[in-house]
């Protein structure tokens, strides 16, 4: 999966349909990039969002569940798209 936006622009991450998450986070591959979104990286319940795209590039990143199990615990899901900034 992959997101095209311009700089500028912004991205929300909802979760939709039943997903038995508390936590969404997301987080670049890459530690050595630098977030390319004005403020840090979101985190949220059901959605979180990253507002005005500042740095052109294409951007690896994980977004992070933590899941319910049935019968007590929870787990980690990732979800592992790209997001393309253009000019």
């Amino acid at each position: 999966v992959r997101v095209e936006i311009s700089v500028g622009d912004s991205v929300e991450w909802r979760m939709a349909g039943n997903v038995a998450s508390d936590s969404l986070q997301i987080t670049l591959k890459n530690d050595d990039l630098d977030w390319p979104f004005t403020g840090t990286p979101p985190r949220g319940g059901n959605a979180a969002r990253a507002n005005d795209a500042r740095t052109p590039g294409t951007y690896s990143y994980n977004v992070r569940l933590l899941c319910r199990v049935a019968g007590g615990g929870t787990r980690e899901e990732i979800i592992d798209p790209d997001i393309i900034i253009g000019e």
